[in-house]
Formats: C-alpha cells, structure tokens, sequence
C-alpha cells in the first residue's frame, strides 16, 4: 500500500507538469522575468563565480540561487584550492553558520552542526549518497579529502521537503567529472609540522563519449593533539561517463578510503584502522525537450576494527563494527521558461553491526517528493512536499514554502516556512551497555525503541543587497521550534538513556558582508547570535553555539598569486569550569604563488600558518585543537 502511494504521487505530479502549466509556454511574462533575472544575477557577478550563482540543493534542480528561498552557502574548487583545505571539515569551518566539532588535526573524526543545531541534525551527501552513520546519525567530515570536490552547497535550515532526513540542514558535495575544456592532471604535495603530509593526483578529461576523472591522495600526521597520536587517510576516488546518445550518458563513481588512527589513554591505546567503499550508477536522460530523467543505484561498505591494549599487561580485546547500505532513487525534471518542477522516489537500507552493543540493527527508508519553481516576474514562488515512510518510526511529512522578490536590480528579499524531522540515531533506540564505575557501582545504557522522531517547524526570513556601493549585505533571520529532542541523561543513578526532550527553541540572526576587489582587496565578515532554550522551563540549553564571528581578508591579482587571512571565534556554551571562555580568534593564513606557466602548464608554490595565534578554542575538553603549525607545497598542473 505505501509502494503504491509512493508511485501514485509520481505519477499525479507527472500529469500535473505536462498539462496544468503548458499555459507557461505561451505567458509573455516569461521574458520579461527572464530579463529581470540577468538584471538580479549582475550585481552579484560582483561578489560570486557563475558557479557559486547557480544551485541544486533546494529542489534537487539547477535554480538561480536569486530564485532560492533559503539561505545557502556555495563554496566551488577554486575557493578549496585557494585556502589549501585538506579535509571537508576545513572547508565548513570557515563557513558563516557552520560550526565544526574537531577532534584534533586534519584527517582526523570531525563533525558539523549548522546554526546551532546538533551533528546528528546535518545531513551530508556525497553525489546523492548520504553519509550519516545509522549509529550516531552524523558525518564523519574530517575523514573526507577535498581534491575530487567539484562544489558544495550548504542549506542552512531544514530541507526534509526535498532530502527527507535533514532536520538542522544539508551539506550537498558535488564531485569532479572529465570534462573536455579542462582535461588536464594535478601533482601536488604539502609537508609540516606533526609529520603532516597531504599528498595528492588527478587526472580529468573527455575522449569522443568517454569521460574521466581519477584521483589518488594520503593525508597523514603523528602526534597533532595529546588525543590522536597517529592519523593516516589513503584515499582513491574515480567517476567515469560515456554518452550513450546525444540525450543520454551513463555514469559511474568509486569512492574509497582507508584510515587508521591511533587514540593514547593513561593505560590504554586504541589502534582503529577502518575502510570505507561505495560505488553508484546513474542515468541521466532528456525524454524531451524539457523533460529530463536521472536514475541513480548506490551501495557502501564502512567497516572498523577497533583493538584496544592495556599498556602494563599487553592484553587486547577487538571490536568490530561496520555500516552497509544500498539505495535506489528515480527522479523527473520539467522546466518550462522558469518554471520547473522536480518529482521523485527514493528507497535505502543502511545496517549497522557494532557488538555487543548494537547487532544488525537497520533503518529503512522510501520517500516520494515534489518540489516547484514558479517565476513570476519579480516573484518566485517555492513549494515543496514530501512524504517519508521508515521501519523505525513510520511516516512522516515535509511540507515547505518559499518566496523570494527581488526589489530592483540589487536587493533580494527572502521568507521560508518548513517542517523538518530526524530520525533517531540507532546508538540511541537499539543500543545497550553496562559497567562499572569509580565507585564500584554498574552503570547501565539503556536502549529506547520508543524514541519518537525530532521534529521542527522552522521560519526564515532574510534580504540580500548591493545596494551600497562595493559592499554586499545578506540578513537572515530565523527560528527553529524543535519537538521531541533526543537527549541523553540519568533515569535512575545507575541507568542511562536517550529520551525525548519536550520543546526546544532556537532562533538567531546570521550576518554577512563582502566587499567589491580594491586593488585586488576584498573584505569578508560575519556575525552570528543564537539563542537556544527549552520553552517548558525557559532555561537556556548548554552544549551549542550561541555566538560565532568571521573575518577574512583576501588578496588576489587574478594572474599569479593569491592570499588569504581568516579568523574564526565560537562560544560554544559549554557551562564547563574546567573550560576557560576564550575571546580570541583562532587566525589562519595561506598564500599561493605561480612561479612557472607556459601552455598547458603551471608551476605553484603555497604556505599556511594555523592557528598564529595559539589560540586553544575547544567545544569538549576531551578534544583540544591542535596548537600552532605550518605547512608548505608544491602544485603542478599539466
């Protein structure tokens, strides 16, 4: 019955969008916002790249981000290379409203939250595949390399109504594919402190029909934080095209990584070697001239054998555990002028095996959702619904709004209505444990298969202007009103469990401004304020940011050398005394310099200083970032 309401809804959009709206066709309104929209897109060719001024992750179709009623940040591969990331979790971290929790230096487990929500609520997708762990409901980001990244898009906000599962937001990773105008290989390398070292290579292009993209890297470091005493990543990823037709190719991606690290404790080391593969198809198809089909098949395999040793005895014990998963989705794109519709259907299992505390528990899902574009002159009109259906915690659905209106040629005004959920983390409704603590009492984890999902009902509001002259402005303003949190706390004094938290509130404001190049000098800043409470005891909840700030400078001549200051400062509210509040940024600078080009060909040189202020900003006293450091490299492009 619920495969058949999945399909019926296919089905009824399908019909919808090849005849209610045929009248698009003919509507002489459709030029006039044609022109209007190149009239928006101008000014911000001030600010943004033709890549950053185009997305897909608010109704999974390429929209004008004039046209996205949500707030969305795009970061592209020329921004990556530019500030020398290594890792994803680098990139996020200089992202206004995203806020990483890092575990210590590049390479090692990080995750990310966005504005202010938990890790568990940030969904991330890789090429349409989601990335959270079934046990903990979070992305593991500061394992994933850079170098095969094409574009990021981030929603800051709920987007259930088109990626289901997406309480906080959605960090949608895009990678590289051949492509004949900038076939070509990359050789790089940096080295530093820590014995770091971020090794790379690519090679990209098209031949007739074929098309390729291969990449290979190691990420290593050796005593970066007293909590990680060894980090490795070796990495590989691969995507290949061929056009079948001139309307249809055919895709194939690769993805792998294998990471070891090693965790000292006073009498203990943890050795965590682990993999992780996954692999998918897709099949993209114009069945007319403005119809278009994408079926896409994906599978993975995460895998971690964990060996912990009691230094003084040379015991051992192992721990095995690991996360499979495969999925199928099918989707339709009709565009008329500027209106468009997205229609689609999705199914995916994910297991999770970690005994003795979890064996073989799963979370399946099937969904089926609709998201429209509607231009209208200076008015766009977003709505959006989806319908979800799991083994955990039954249906659910995710209706949306969004208007934008653009006020002249310069101003965008922005408003955005949505209803979120999350699905509740394994770890928390199947999982189980005991021990023994320091007073020789047995203290037991509880599971709680009675978790109901957290859901939220999210308003956003925000303009974005040129209007002042060299200076871009965006406001976003926003409240979460957050139903059911998971939350992990004493029952009794030797029992634990995840329960629902009663209503949560989160609203804030996130403040951003850029500036037009001045002798090749641009300005960057940004402000976010958030507060979160609990509307039943109108106490404030500890453990989230409720204040982050942003500033950058940047330099680039557009020939021959860039550079890049960037200073970050989060109050994590920790409530923690053993945790000092800290006012100062945490500062990083990069620069990069051609010294050789001739043809096809380059020759760069780059440097970084992290941390220059030796700042110690930390959101657990279990995990201090690392302290000062620098590294330095080679790139070469041919």
């Amino acid at each position: 019955m619920k495969r058949t309401a999945i399909c019926l809804i296919i089905f009824v959009v399908f019909v919808f969008a090849n005849t209610s709206l045929v009248f698009a066709d003919a509507n002489p309104v459709l030029a006039t916002s044609l022109a209007m929209s190149n009239e928006v897109q101008s000014y911000m060719s001030m600010y943004f790249t033709p890549e950053e001024r185009e997305v897909v992750s608010s109704t999974r179709s390429a929209q004008p981000v004039s046209h996205v009623a949500e707030n969305i940040t795009v970061i592209t591969a020329a921004d990556i290379e530019r500030m020398n990331a290594h890792t994803l979790a680098d990139v996020l971290n200089a992202i206004p409203g995203v806020e990483v929790q890092f575990t210590a230096g590049p390479g090692a487990p990080s995750t990310v939250g966005i504005l202010g929500s938990t890790a568990a609520h940030a969904t991330v997708i890789l090429d349409g595949i989601v990335l959270n762990d079934p046990w903990g409901m979070q992305a593991a980001v500061g394992n994933m390399p850079v170098q095969n990244i094409e574009k990021i898009e981030i929603v800051k906000g709920p987007a259930s109504s088109a990626w289901g599962s997406a309480l906080g937001g959605v960090v949608n990773v895009l990678t590289k594919s051949g492509r004949l105008l900038d076939q070509g290989s990359v050789i790089s390398g940096s080295y530093g402190n820590s014995q770091f070292g971020d090794f790379r290579a690519e090679v990209r292009g098209k031949q007739e029909k074929f098309g390729y993209y291969l990449n290979a890297g190691r990420l290593q470091s050796k005593d970066f934080t007293r909590n990680i005493e060894i980090s490795t990543n070796n990495n590989a990823y691969a995507k290949l095209s061929y056009d079948l037709t001139d309307k249809t190719d055919i895709k194939l991606s690769f993805a792998y990584i294998q990471k070891k690290e090693e965790f000292p404790y006073p009498d203990e080391i943890d050795k965590n070697p682990g993999q992780y593969l996954h692999s998918s198809i897709a099949l993209n198809s114009t069945l007319a001239s403005n119809l278009d089909l994408t079926v896409t098949a994906w599978s993975l395999n995460d895998y971690a054998n964990s060996r912990w040793i009691t230094i003084s005895t040379g015991a051992s014990s192992d721990h095995n555990d690991g996360v499979t998963g495969h999925g199928a989705n099918v989707r339709l794109t009709w565009k008329t002028g500027q209106h468009s519709i997205v229609a689609g259907g999705e199914a995916d299992e994910q297991i999770n095996s970690m005994p003795p505390l979890l064996v073989n528990g799963s979370i399946r899902k099937e969904a089926a959702y609709v998201n429209g574009t509607f231009v209208f002159d200076r008015l766009t009109v977003i709505p959006g619904f989806r319908y979800d259906n799991t083994n955990t915690n039954g249906d659910f659905t995710s209706p949306s709004l969004g208007i934008t209106y653009a006020m002249g040629n310069d101003t965008i005004f922005r408003t955005y209505v949505a209803r979120g959920f999350s699905i509740p983390a394994l770890g928390y409704s199947l999982a189980s444990a005991s021990w023994t603590d320091s007073n020789n009492n047995t203290v037991t984890w509880l599971p709680n298969p009675d978790l109901k999902m957290e859901t939220v009902w999210s308003y956003q509001a925000g303009i974005e202007t040129a209007a002042l002259n060299y200076f871009w402005l965006k406001l976003s303003l926003f409240q979460n009103d957050i139903r059911n949190l998971a939350v992990f706390q004493y029952t009794t004094p030797t029992t634990m469990q995840y329960v629902n938290f009663g209503r949560d509130r989160q609203e804030g404001v996130l403040i951003e401004i850029k500036t037009a190049p001045v002798y090749n000098i641009s300005l960057h800043a940004a402000a976010e304020f958030i507060t979160i409470k609990d509307l039943d005891t109108g106490e404030a909840i500890a453990g989230q940011p409720i204040q982050v700030y942003d500033v950058g400078l940047k330099y680039d001549d557009k020939e021959s050398l860039n550079a890049w200051l960037q200073g970050r400062h989060i109050n994590w509210n920790l409530k923690d005394p053993n945790i000092q509040t800290c006012s100062t940024m945490v500062l990083d600078f990069t620069v990069n310099k051609r010294i050789h080009q001739k043809k096809d060909t380059s020759i760069e040189v780059f440097a970084s200083g992290h941390n220059l202020l030796n700042t110690q900003q930390i959101w657990s006293t279990s995990w201090p970032n690392p302290n000062r450091w620098y590294e330095a490299g080679l790139r070469y492009n041919f």
